[in-house]
């Protein structure tokens, strides 16, 4: 909505990240400028990828170590990106990276 702080991880709010203090539309359009997307979506791949680099057969514990919420919200977060199961996408990014 707009006009509410926009929150990273949980209850970190975008405004104050890293200690920056600028407005979040700016931090958001400079976000946008310098990588091709917004920093919610920064969030999302920087997590992705934490769970890509994760060892481990385990998915709840994984996505947990990641940074999800649960292993239902790790589920949705990589079907929404990849458009395939978790099993599925780390089976292949395992493979593709040996």
């Amino acid at each position: 909505m707009a006009g509410e702080p926009t929150y990273l991880f949980g209850h970190v709010r975008l405004a104050g990240v890293a200690g920056l203090h600028r407005p979040e539309r700016q931090l958001r359009r400079r976000t946008l400028d310098a990588i091709g997307y917004g920093p919610k979506m920064l969030a999302r791949v920087a997590r992705f990828r934490r769970l890509i680099s994760l060892d481990g057969e385990e998915l709840a514990l994984r996505a947990v170590e990641a940074g999800y919420a649960s292993q239902a919200h790790m589920t949705e977060e990589v079907r929404r990106l990849t458009g395939r199961t978790p099993v599925r996408f780390l089976k292949d990014a395992r493979l593709t990276a040996a």
